[in-house]
């Protein structure tokens, strides 16, 4: 553990412990799957990323949690927002005692901690905040950019969903669609990478990396999945869910099979899943992400809110500072 001291009566250490690491994540408001050290470690071992997980602390007990990641180029720490990971936030630890408005004040003082550390320690730092963090003022206010992204949340007891999904549905139905929830990651990856190749991105990692990388998530009970089959038995849809506490999940990434995309595997698919997940008293289904024309239209039927998010970076440089920095990371 490396302890640092900063102003405002605040410590930020670096920790090496996972098992206190992740201890600590589970006493945070809103545990996000994402800041987990399976997460972390697996997403860094997938693309060669390094990371520091820091802590911030009070005058008594550790307050938040974040996870910065980071390539070394020239001796100099570039951060970065890692691929695939929809959120990478600080994780905030309420204290026991104290007002919800002294709380309001303690975690713009924390944010204020983490920026001068990220500063002083790495370029070009860049967060996704998750939803919880609305109050973007702190970082305004140091001089970094604050840009609004939008996802949905789905409340799986309350939403109705778009009369053409109910169709899709309902013909899927009579064509003798079923839904499974087994443990299948070869399906998703083959179908997931037919989907980024039928979008002209490049994977930078082979498919047994990322079986080995949800594997891994698995043995944590982190993840779980749902594909939707036709009666023949062929895969049509196949979505991979994130979930550290009960009331919420995160829907992290979906793929299609390209020979069925009109087919409607994912409107089987996502009613199945909101039926499993009222049944288990899920309060929240964030979709991860709502930003782009092709992922709008068939999100937007699902029957959740829209939500803003942030993206935050400091980029506040010298005209010089940027030029070498601009080489060093050549």
């Amino acid at each position: 553990m490396i302890k640092m001291n900063r102003e405002q009566g605040y410590d930020v250490m670096e920790l090496d412990d996972f098992h206190q690491w992740d201890q600590l994540l589970l006493l945070s408001e809103f545990p996000s799957p994402f800041s987990t050290s399976t997460w972390v470690d697996g997403i860094s071992s997938l693309f060669g990323y390094r990371y520091k997980l820091v802590a911030v602390r009070n005058s008594e007990m550790e307050v938040a949690l974040l996870a910065v990641y980071f390539k070394e180029r020239s001796g100099v720490n570039f951060s970065f927002h890692p691929q695939l990971t929809p959120y990478n936030s600080p994780q905030f630890i309420r204290p026991s005692k104290g007002s919800d408005a002294r709380w309001q004040k303690e975690k713009s003082a924390i944010l204020t901690c983490l920026q001068q550390y990220l500063q002083e320690n790495f370029v070009y730092p860049y967060l996704f905040l998750d939803t919880a963090i609305q109050d973007v003022r702190p970082f305004i206010w140091s001089g970094w950019n604050a840009r609004p992204a939008y996802t949905y949340l789905v409340d799986p007891g309350q939403t109705k969903l778009d009369p053409d999904v109910q169709r899709r549905y309902r013909n899927c139905i009579r064509e003798g669609f079923t839904v499974s929830y087994n443990w299948s990651p070869e399906v998703f990856v083959r179908l997931f990478r037919l989907t980024m190749d039928r979008q002209h991105i490049r994977l930078a990692y082979s498919d047994q990396r990322m079986l080995d990388f949800l594997n891994r998530l698995k043995e944590k009970n982190l993840i779980w999945m749902a594909t939707s089959y036709d009666k023949e038995g062929a895969p049509h849809a196949s979505w991979v869910q994130l979930q550290v506490e009960p009331w919420v999940v995160f829907n992290w990434n979906s793929a299609t099979n390209l020979a069925f995309a009109n087919s409607g595997g994912n409107s089987v698919l996502v009613f199945d899943v909101l039926e499993k997940m009222k049944a288990e008293q899920v309060k929240a289904w964030d979709l991860c992400g709502a930003d782009t024309p092709s992922v709008v239209g068939f999100k937007s039927k699902l029957g959740g809110a829209l939500q803003v998010y942030y993206k935050v970076d400091f980029s506040n440089y010298p005209v010089s500072r940027k030029i070498l920095y601009r080489w060093k990371n050549r």
